[in-house]
């Protein structure tokens, strides 16, 4: 499968669970970078406050 064939997984994912949490104090994201090195988190769930 070439590189333009694949799936988006991650962006998937994080659609689907950002659609779940709708509502709830949960903000959903994606491809978050979270190091000095690039290396990046798929999906990142924050919970809200307030």
């Amino acid at each position: 499968m070439s590189r333009d064939q694949r799936i988006p997984w991650h962006a998937l994912l994080g659609q689907a669970l950002a659609d779940a949490l709708n509502g709830l104090p949960y903000n959903v994201s994606t491809e978050e970078e979270l190091a000095l090195r690039s290396q990046r988190l798929d999906v990142l769930i924050i919970e809200g406050f307030g």
